[in-house]
């Protein structure tokens, strides 16, 4: 799967997954970025399921559910954002 970030000066930035993302991994990476404004948009390029919070799959909802991830893995995505995020600020 393929994740994107664009980069608009040093005030916003955009990360695109082809998933849906839920919430808390947004609300934590916007918290986390280098930028000003940090704006997640999912379902881009495609739709490869749901990007559970670890949360999430100790709670057992139904997207935790319905995911090919193993708990930890929306995690792992959002660490990977903000590397890509903060290479991208440099």
């Amino acid at each position: 799967d393929e994740l994107h970030i664009i980069s608009l000066g040093k005030q916003i930035g955009i990360v695109t997954a082809p998933h849906e993302l839920f919430d808390t991994n947004s609300v934590w990476l916007e918290g986390q970025s280098p930028y000003d404004v940090t704006l997640t948009f999912g379902y881009t390029n495609a739709m490869n399921g749901y990007v559970p919070s670890a949360a999430a799959f100790e709670y057992g909802c139904y997207e935790a559910n319905c995911t090919n991830l193993m708990p930890g893995g929306g995690e792992q995505i959002q660490e990977e954002f903000l590397v890509m995020l903060n290479d991208m600020f440099k």
